[in-house]
């Protein structure tokens, strides 16, 4: 038998030159994008009152004043308590009004206390008669007169004060009311089940507020 012819080994094509170089050459680094540079935020503009004026509050301020109004042995009012802070009494409201730092609760609370010193000042000035008599220099006991009417005076004007700021204790106006607080019930009476005596009796009461 005769062999097959063996075939012959394909010569291999030399490497393309792209390719080699491309090979041959180290990688290069892939660029990266710069960061922008961050952009600063702008400042929150400046808090101002509610008549656009800066606002100038702070808690010892408001405090200051709150303790000014409800001091025991000289209670100032309000705008003196400011004006005794070198602080503009609407500046001091537009805060009250804004309730900035819950103000407006602890300003009605302070109006309140201030209102119960008045009112020990009224009991004190009323018992205090150590001035109404006065002894001149012959010797002879006078009733100072202008002092009585000088007392009397701040008694009214403490009593006028509180029953604006405290009217449901210290104001003149009585107001029914019925359980709770609310409006007083109406109950609807029907006459044709009353009793003789009842109708009577009735009829007297009406008789008589009627004069």
């Amino acid at each position: 038998m005769t062999k097959p012819p063996k075939k012959k080994a394909k010569a291999k094509s030399p490497p393309k030159k792209g390719a080699a170089r491309k090979s041959a050459s180290p990688s290069k680094p892939k660029r990266t994008k710069a960061a922008k540079p961050a952009v600063e935020a702008e400042p929150p503009p400046a808090p101002k009152d509610f008549i656009g004026r800066p606002l100038t509050y702070t808690r010892e301020k408001a405090d200051a004043v709150l303790a000014l109004m409800i001091d025991g042995q000289n209670p100032l009012a309000m705008k003196e308590a400011c004006r005794a802070l070198d602080i503009a009494s609407g500046t001091f409201c537009g805060w009250v009004v804004e309730d900035i730092d819950g103000l407006a609760d602890r300003y009605a609370r302070a109006q309140k206390i201030r209102g119960q010193i008045l009112a020990d000042e009224i009991v004190a000035i009323a018992d205090d008669a150590s001035q109404d008599v006065t002894v001149g220099e012959d010797g002879k006991a006078r009733v100072d007169h202008d002092h009585i009417q000088r007392s009397k005076l701040r008694v009214d004007t403490r009593k006028w004060v509180l029953a604006k700021v405290l009217p449901k204790i210290y104001g003149d106006k009585i107001q029914h009311t019925g359980d709770g607080g609310g409006p007083v019930a109406v109950a609807q009476v029907d006459l044709s089940k009353l009793t003789d005596e009842q109708l009577e009796a009735l009829e007297q009461l009406h008789s008589s507020v009627a004069r």
